[in-house]
């Protein structure tokens, strides 16, 4: 066998034990990382770390595929220059943008020397052997790690470039490399074990010219290969398939041992997918994937419904497969009948939304998450689904399709599907009756799935919240609470805006800034005049406390100072101040009107009518001064602790129970930007009916999501064993899924997961063929 060809199957080896090795780092990365934020308490430091998880999770598919993208990149470039004396820079290498200088600022920030010696402890004698059988492939006397395509340099710093490419704040990221590198370095020998067994399948030696012949190694593992783990059908005859056949093939072995002993039958030419074209890169286009791991919004196939052929038959065998159903149908009809749809398919678009909609299809009937009466149901989906995919591209190419909404939706309600679940058998009947309605539709388009989908949310809402008195009661208290709060909130930073500027005494500058706002708020439910006039006293109050140098400044204050104490004792108690707190703010107040009608200041502060004029918009109400966000970022503890006494002890404040775990607020804009991503993740998951496990009375517990607030800043759950629902921040919900202590019982939606699972197999099968 050729060097170029024996270095491949390295290269191959390498990146697939990578892949399979990706769920257990991510794993022990997070662990590692939560385990340290624990060592260190409430400190930055532990804060730091817990942002490194958090955004290590959230982004775990866009930095595997940038980890690859950059590891692959330096793997070519050490196969180019190794025990070559003019080693090219990497820029010159043709097809790659990543340079040299920006790999040595990599090094210089994390100094990646450490990490390379921490993989060299690790790796052992492992790695001595790597070098030298790299050396004797080569046919060089001494071997190098240097010159070592695989040595540590090329993991460590491909990692490191890989985590680069989100941008984070930098102590986020030398966290979170360190962490990554350290949990790498732990499977680092078994790697080089891997590529040594496989060059020694090849009889490459490890013993060096000229060097005294140790005794014999140890039994070394097997060497690394895909083909053993196979069925030896597709071993044998695999290789004679068209790639196409051969991906449809592959991933029915992985989800259907039986089809191991089916023969393989190939389709007729023309194939969507030959020899020439990688599958995985392929498909990632038609799913709209940038190669970083992001969406485009749109696939750059056009596909054509206009085969008369292809859809009469498609038509046909919908009526034939619906007369033929049974509840535990979960037959995969698209692929039992390819041979027919593919060569009535008018162009190779058409023949690959065939395969690809029944590769789909194939991961969805055997997903093990969901109970097999609604994979039966769904699977009475695969024609509209194909229909749809044949004129629609987007159905692949965005995530919020309507179609792949519904699906994703039905999944993660149906996870709960048991026998002790009460709102089951209703859920079932709903989920039967969505499915007949689709299949009995004249025609299967866009405006179908999005009827079918709200059709689902509005059964949702209706059972899991309308019809639940104490459910309706708690969501309308929230809700108010949150309105609540909105207007404090606006009313802070509407003051905060007008007192920019001024110099106030420290006292009433807080009074002014934390207390006097829940005054208006409060004043302001049952009446708007006299909220008004709370807003009036501000300017008023303000110039109370400013030096008087005239006679006729403190004949004027002496007038205003009776209306301006009556009214702040009428409303102090409605800013949550209780006796003592009101007479001691009154004492002092009393004070600084004392110091202020004083003789001999020498300097006026500004007259009433200025203050008048600078709070203008703050006294009629208005908000354009100060807006607050779109919604809070936290509920103010006070409205909320109202809204649960108002219901007499029927709703359990989550928020109370973990006050020390406050989120903290982000400091730069990049904070912000990440925070802003994390943040869309999970709203983008928090759906009516989705289940969580949430670690609450000393044990984890199951809990379903019965409505999350018109503003996204609260929710409501049932936990199991709890008589009430619980009430949880948005914002606190955030920071227990960082920490751990909150996880989505479904991590990724049904659709989302058969996707991936195509593009892992595509990408399964490409280094499969590569190798042979």
């Amino acid at each position: 066998m050729m060097r170029t060809e024996i270095l491949r199957d390295l290269q191959a080896a390498l990146l697939d034990q990578l892949q399979q090795a990706w769920p257990a780092l991510l794993r022990t990365v997070a662990d590692g990382l939560l385990a340290q934020a624990d060592k260190l308490g409430g400190s930055p430091a532990a804060a730091v770390l817990l942002d490194a998880r958090a955004a290590w999770l959230a982004f775990d598919a866009e930095l595997r595929q940038a980890w690859f993208e950059q590891l692959q990149r330096l793997l070519e470039r050490g196969l180019q220059t190794a025990f070559r004396r003019d080693k090219p820079s990497f820029a010159q290498a043709a097809g790659h943008s990543l340079s040299l200088q920006a790999l040595a600022e990599v090094e210089q920030e994390l100094a990646l020397e450490r990490q390379i010696a921490q993989f060299r402890s690790a790796a052992g004698e492992a790695l001595n052997e790597l070098n030298a059988r790299i050396a004797n492939l080569y046919h060089q006397a001494e071997g190098s790690e240097r010159e070592n395509p695989f040595r540590p340099y090329v993991l460590c710093g491909s990692l490191a470039l890989g985590i680069d490419t989100l941008h984070l704040q930098d102590e986020i990221g030398s966290a979170l490399k360190k962490a990554a590198n350290q949990a790498l370095a732990g499977q680092v020998a078994t790697l080089y074990q891997g590529l040594n067994a496989l060059l020694a399948a090849h009889a490459i030696p490890v013993e060096l010219p000229l060097q005294i012949r140790r005794q014999a190694d140890s039994a070394a593992p097997a060497p690394h290969a895909a083909s053993p783990a196979l069925p030896a059908t597709l071993s044998a005859q695999g290789r004679h398939l068209p790639r196409s056949d051969l991906l449809l093939r592959w991933i029915q072995m992985k989800t259907s041992p039986d089809a191991a002993r089916q023969a393989i039958a190939q389709s007729e030419p023309p194939h969507w997918l030959d020899s020439q074209l990688n599958a995985g890169q392929l498909l990632r286009e038609l799913f709209g994937q940038r190669p970083g791991g992001g969406q485009t919004g749109q696939a750059p196939f056009t596909t054509y419904a206009g085969s008369t052929v292809l859809a009469s038959s498609i038509a046909e065998l919908e009526q034939s497969v619906a007369g033929q159903a049974d509840a535990g149908d979960l037959r995969n009809h698209i692929l039992e009948h390819r041979a027919r749809l593919s060569s009535q398919a008018r162009e190779p678009s058409e023949r690959m939304v065939v395969d690809v909609v029944a590769m789909l299809f194939e991961f969805m009937l055997h997903d093990g998450k969901l109970p097999s009466s609604v994979r039966s149901q769904l699977g009475r989906l695969q024609f509209q689904l194909l229909k749809l995919g044949l004129f629609d591209p987007t159905l692949f190419a965005e995530r919020q399709h309507p179609a792949r909404q519904l699906f994703n939706r039905i999944g993660s309600v149906a996870i709960a599907l048991s026998a002790d679940d009460p709102l089951s058998d209703g859920l079932g009947a709903a989920i039967r009756h969505l499915v007949e309605q689709a299949v009995g539709a004249p025609h299967s388009d866009v405006a179908l799935f999005e009827r079918l989908l709200t059709g689902l949310e509005d059964y949702l809402r209706r059972t899991m919240q309308h019809d639940d008195p104490r459910m309706v009661q708690a969501a309308a208290a929230l809700s108010s609470a949150e309105e609540r709060s909105a207007h404090y909130l606006h009313a802070m930073a509407a003051m905060r805006a007008a007192l920019d500027g001024l110099t106030l005494p420290a006292r009433l500058e807080h009074f002014l800034l934390a207390t006097w706002p829940l005054a208006i708020e409060r004043v302001g439910r049952d009446d708007a005049a006299q909220a008004r006039n709370c807003r009036q006293l501000v300017p008023v109050l303000v110039w109370s406390v400013q030096p008087k140098t005239s006679n006729s400044e403190r004949m004027q204050m002496l007038k205003r100072l009776p209306e301006l104490v009556n009214l702040l004792s009428r409303h102090l108690a409605q800013a949550r101040l209780n006796d003592a707190e009101q007479q001691d703010f009154l004492d002092w107040l009393v004070a600084a009107h004392l110091e202020a009608l004083k003789e001999g200041h020498a300097r006026a502060g500004a007259s009433l009518t200025e203050l008048e004029a600078r709070f203008a918009d703050f006294m009629l109400g208005s908000e354009a001064t100060g807006a607050a966000p779109d919604y809070p970022a936290g509920l103010a503890a006070g409205f909320v602790a109202e809204a649960a006494e108002a219901l007499e002890g029927g709703l359990e404040l989550l928020d109370a129970q973990f006050d020390a775990l406050a989120l903290p607020d982000a400091d730069t804009p990049r904070d912000a930007a990440l925070a802003e991503a994390l943040k869309a993740r999970v709203l983008e998951q928090l759906k009516t009916g989705v289940l969580v496990d949430i670690a609450f009375g000393g044990s984890a517990r199951r809990a379903r999501l019965n409505w999350i607030s018109p503003r996204a800043a609260s929710l409501l759950l049932t936990i199991a064993n709890l008589d009430k629902p619980a009430a949880l921040s948005v914002q606190l919900f955030r920071r227990l899924l960082a920490l751990g202590h909150v996880r989505f019982v479904e991590s990724e939606p049904l659709f989302e997961r058969a996707v991936q699972a195509l593009l892992r197999n595509a990408d399964e099968m490409e280094q499969w063929a590569r190798q042979g």
